[in-house]
């Protein structure tokens, strides 16, 4: 089945997210893929380049381009071989599938066979692949096997984010102004579960956003960030990128 990927938010956000990962995989990981493809086709100094080029978003021709995208879904079908260059690989080809150009069908199944090994990477790593996944198969007319629980889906728990954000509200007579952190941080507890408001924490993200990355604290980015991930009505069309963050303090990222 061919698709094409409209560049929302919520496409956008994925793709951003799996490249920051990327990014930050382990040196021995990229050495692993490069040291699968086949010396006939590329010799090591070249599968390294080609790697790192795809890593960069850069397009790369075929057969090259082939080559290094079947080294990484080998590696991403075997999370027992080395369990960092599996997810780096799946990073990678989620990625690759997000942006139109490896076909769904190398992913249809990656969740149901592989989702116990995901859930025991990072969680950042593991939210990310369920989010990019789950964009996969909301977009395409026949959904595929995809991440349904929140736990799945989301970095830190609405339980662990929501007496951090209690902390935040105002303590004054005067009610706060919409932008300022006090009346943020109400609207994201609301958002926590209701889908109402995690459109109206949506609206307010996409007009200031921006200004948010720049002078709100971690734990209100960290509200944004959960509302995306466990709302697909979150689509602040136009807004920013929310970051990938470190544990605001008190909370540990789960495994």
């Amino acid at each position: 089945m061919s698709m094409s990927f409209a560049d929302g938010f919520r496409t956008l956000q994925a793709v951003r997210d799996l490249r920051v990962l990327v990014a930050q995989a382990p040196v021995e990981a990229q050495a692993r893929i490069a040291s699968g493809i086949p010396h006939g086709w590329m010799a090591p100094d070249q599968a390294r380049a080609a790697l790192k080029a795809l890593t960069a978003g850069d397009r790369l021709a075929d057969p090259i381009r082939s080559e290094t995208i079947s080294a990484l879904q080998k590696a991403a079908a075997l999370p027992h071989d080395d369990f960092p260059t599996f997810i780096f690989a799946t990073l990678l080809v989620l990625e690759d599938v997000l942006n139109g150009a490896t076909p769904v069908s190398e992913i249809e199944h990656h969740w149901a066979t592989f989702r116990g090994h995901y859930r025991a990477a990072q969680a950042v790593e593991r939210a990310a692949i369920a989010q990019a996944i789950r964009r996969v198969s909301l977009v395409q007319d026949a959904p595929i096997s995809m991440p349904q629980s929140p736990a799945d889906r989301t970095t830190a728990s609405a339980a662990a984010l929501k007496p951090l954000l209690e902390a935040k509200l105002s303590r004054r007579l005067t009610p706060a102004a919409e932008t300022e952190p006090e009346a943020v941080a109400a609207l994201l507890i609301k958002a926590l579960s209701s889908p109402q408001a995690a459109q109206d924490a949506a609206e307010l993200w996409r007009r200031h956003g921006a200004d948010f990355l720049l002078s709100m604290p971690n734990i209100i980015l960290a509200g944004f960030r959960h509302v995306y991930e466990a709302w697909d009505g979150f689509s602040p069309q136009g807004g920013p990128m929310i970051p990938l963050l470190d544990p605001p303090p008190g909370v540990e990222w789960p495994h």
